[in-house]
């Protein structure tokens, strides 16, 4: 009767306790496993920005000399690319910072016409070749002077924008 019962409730308790040590390890495991992973794109990040920032120096160099027009849509696609790739380093940065809980949002006054300019204006190319027109609008009762994380909302909009082009 009882002793079955009984014996029954401490073996119970057994297996909870060894799964819920099982179940802490394994928690503990993914999280170091996602630290790292958060390290390591963190620095693949910061290493891949370098070279990057050197394609797109040595790209405005190029375009202050003289070229045909050939090598200048060269250039452009070029320039374009490194951009690009550029933006998806940096998301991926903002994406480490996101997780380790170090991402900080910069307060400034900005324009939001030269904002929405500076982004359409980089993906007006893209749009171009997709046979789209890129028109901006910014309505009239949107102040112009704005406050907050112009470089944030620069990011948000050309991934908006460059996937509604893309897709």
């Amino acid at each position: 009767g009882t002793g079955s019962l009984l014996w029954t409730t401490t073996k119970d308790v057994r297996r909870l306790r060894a799964s819920e040590v099982a179940l802490s390890a394994a928690l503990e495991r993914a999280e170091a496993a996602n630290r790292a992973k958060t390290r390591f794109l963190s620095n693949v990040s910061h290493e891949l920005r370098t070279p990057l920032t050197g394609i797109l120096g040595y790209a405005d160099l190029l375009r202050r000399s003289a070229l045909d027009p050939e090598q200048e849509q060269y250039l452009e696609t070029l320039d374009r690319s490194a951009r690009g790739l550029l933006a998806m380093v940096n998301d991926l940065l903002d994406w480490s910072r996101i997780e380790s809980g170090r991402l900080h949002l910069n307060e400034e006054r900005f324009d939001i016409h030269e904002v929405v300019e500076n982004v359409t204006t980089l993906l007006a190319p893209l749009a171009y070749q997709k046979d789209l027109e890129l028109v901006r609008i910014v309505d009239h009762d949107v102040p112009r002077g704005l406050s907050g994380d112009a470089q944030r909302l620069r990011q948000i909009l050309t991934n908006l924008l460059s996937n509604a082009i893309k897709f």
